[in-house]
């Protein structure tokens, strides 16, 4: 919850309104709960994460770097077992690790969820509270799958990315909207993936010039050194404007 405006009005700072929701809490439900206090929706999370039995954690701005950095990075948001295990073969272990690695080098081991997870190490996530039953404009027309089997040729590629290109196709056309951006996501069956993107050369809402983009941009950073695997879903996005 966001409670900037909150603060000045009853001229109280987050940690008082953090003890006052955990006592009342407490006192009302006969409950115990934790509460996380930061600057930011990330490091809020982290926070409450890292809190004791009735207890209030804050990172603010001015400590984050001796309390945050030295955090396991699995423990950040965005940091799942795989891109944990990508990591750790870096030597990337903590938080601040991460937040200290270089931008384009993260951009280059994970595509844009690189820029996100440096983004989140250095407290630099903006993204604001929406109110609840809030639903954000469409930005993007996705689809993915799990298939029967690994994908272990450029065949079995092709006619799943086709369905799932002719399914996309579809929605843009129903919806009035035209791809900009093409984005895949794969995983092989060691469970390491990766999340490419790459720009149109037009904007375009046709099943066949989105596979064909597709196929390039999986060429492109695929070798099949693994199967891709059929245990998880693979997905394809596009990234829209609404001009049609």
């Amino acid at each position: 919850m966001n409670i900037r405006g909150a603060r000045k009005l009853f001229q109280m700072t987050g940690e008082d309104f953090a003890t006052t929701i955990r006592e009342r809490v407490k006192r009302e439900m006969g409950i115990t709960i934790s509460v996380g206090v930061s600057y930011n929706k990330i490091f809020a999370k982290l926070a409450s994460d890292q809190a004791g039995t009735d207890e209030t954690q804050i990172y603010g701005k001015e400590n984050y770097k001796d309390t945050v950095w030295t955090l396991p990075v699995t423990e950040l948001f965005g940091v799942g077992r795989a891109t944990a295990r990508k990591l750790d073969l870096r030597s990337v272990y903590t938080i601040g690790d991460l937040a200290q690695t270089p931008l384009d080098r993260l951009r280059s081991w994970f595509g844009k969820w690189g820029e996100y997870l440096w983004i989140y190490a250095n407290g630099k996530d903006a993204s604001p509270v929406r109110p609840k039953g809030y639903v954000s404009p469409r930005k993007s027309v996705g689809n993915g799958r799990t298939t029967p089997r690994d994908l272990v040729t450029v065949d079995d590629v092709e006619i799943t990315f086709m369905v799932l290109c002719e399914s996309v196709a579809t929605q843009l056309r129903a919806d009035g909207l035209l791809a900009t951006t093409v984005e895949i996501s794969l995983r092989d069956n060691n469970l390491m993936g990766f999340t490419r993107q790459r720009k149109l050369k037009y904007p375009t809402c046709l099943a066949s010039e989105l596979f064909e983009s597709t196929m390039q941009l999986f060429h492109e950073n695929y070798s099949f050194r693994y199967p891709i695997t059929s245990k998880q879903k693979n997905l394809l996005r596009f990234h829209l404007q609404t001009d049609l």
